[in-house]
């Protein structure tokens, strides 16, 4: 594999060149957190939570239960929330990241601009309780360790058996045996520091 040399001068220009966003963007930066409320349960609260949303723009959902990982374009089963330590959602309609703490969940959301305040659930805006806050924004890719696995017809990560990380894309994307997966994502950084990462869309690679 090449080296790449590393040019401080191209390196600062372009960081500098990334378009800068503000409260008067077109992003919306969302969080809070919520407990068992209203007589329901967490896991009551949070699959209404969850219901509130449209998915149809972030396809791709990570679900890190007590005694697994799942990869896939689904919501949980009703039975399963008791079980779900974690949840990540993104596509190109934003970024839903979810995580259990206790006896609540917390949540944050980075995406277009129009995604629901969500009352109830202790939502924030970034940007209110931010207004002089820039951010530069830089597009970047990754790719990931799971291939193609021919014999299976999709693309999957073996180097951890038990979590079955199978890459939710269609096998007819693939190109050839082996192709590896591209995970495009937007870096928000905030004097140089990532303040947030936008997850938005894996393709095939080759």
């Amino acid at each position: 594999m090449p080296v790449r040399t590393l040019n401080f001068k191209e390196e600062v220009e372009e960081l500098v060149d990334d378009p800068l966003i503000s409260k008067d963007g077109d992003i919306a930066i969302l969080g809070g957190e919520f407990k068992a409320s209203g007589g329901k349960t967490l896991e009551q609260v949070l699959e209404g939570f969850l219901k509130k949303w449209d998915f149809s723009r972030m396809p791709y959902h990570i679900w890190e239960y007590m005694h697994r990982i799942e990869f896939t374009k689904n919501l949980p089963d009703s039975e399963e929330y008791s079980l779900l330590e974690r949840g990540h959602i993104f596509g190109s309609g934003g970024d839903l990241d979810l995580r259990r703490d206790g006896e609540r969940f917390l949540w944050r959301f980075i995406g277009p601009k129009g995604a629901p305040l969500l009352s109830g659930y202790g939502a924030k805006d970034f940007w209110a309780e931010n207004p002089d806050v820039r951010l530069r924004q830089h597009n970047e890719s990754a790719l990931l360790w799971g291939d193609y696995k021919e014999a299976f017809g999709r693309w999957q990560e073996d180097r951890v058996g038990w979590a079955e990380l199978e890459y939710p894309i269609t096998s007819q994307q693939a190109r050839k045996q082996g192709e590896r997966v591209w995970i495009h994502y937007t870096i928000f950084t905030d004097g140089g520091q990532v303040a947030f990462v936008w997850w938005k869309e894996l393709k095939s690679h080759g």
